[in-house]
């Protein structure tokens, strides 16, 4: 009985950690703050997004987790060096990877505009690990824009369908 109940625990807080972790990508993306009556933008405040948020990102979120063994013992490997946490795993200048251990999920920051070349090359990234195309498809990677690279579209006033996952993979 304590074995279901220790079970249940894990995968409640597993559940929630990844629903944070998703809201947070969410709402980084897609602020809730209004524009100001005026038109125009108070110091202080940020302007409106033009940021926009695929409506079936948690779905397929969701969906993933079933990469092969070969894939979590990569991963594992990947990850020793975090000794059971979380932290940064890989950075170079577009990007930076790093493991969120109460998710089983790697999250990447993307640190340069040209957010769909820095997708490629996270991709290639997983590739030279050892990883299959389909496991980095199956594995919970999530990217989000880094405040600069947000501010930059906000000032650029492009809109901008930013997907948190990898295009490829999208089915």
């Amino acid at each position: 009985m304590k074995q279901k109940i220790k079970i249940f625990l894990i995968a409640f807080f597993t559940i929630a950690s990844l629903a944070i972790l998703i809201l947070s990508a969410y709402f980084l993306i897609n602020p809730s703050e209004q524009p100001p009556e005026q038109g125009g933008v108070e110091i202080g405040e940020s302007p409106p997004s033009v940021i926009s948020f695929p409506t079936d990102t948690a779905e397929n979120f969701g969906k993933k987790g079933n990469e092969s063994q070969d894939a979590k013992n990569l991963k594992e490997n990947l990850i020793s060096k975090l000794e059971g946490g979380s932290g940064t795993i890989y950075e170079e200048s577009g990007y930076r990877v790093d493991y969120v251990q109460a998710a089983d999920t790697f999250s990447i920051e993307i640190l340069n505009p040209d957010y769909g070349t820095v997708k490629n090359l996270a991709f290639q990234w997983f590739k030279e690990k050892g990883f299959s195309d389909t496991d980095i498809c199956e594995m919970k990677i999530l990217f989000y824009l880094s405040r600069g690279v947000k501010t930059y579209y906000e000032q650029q006033g492009e809109a901008l369908d930013f997907n948190p996952l990898f295009e490829n993979c999208n089915e």
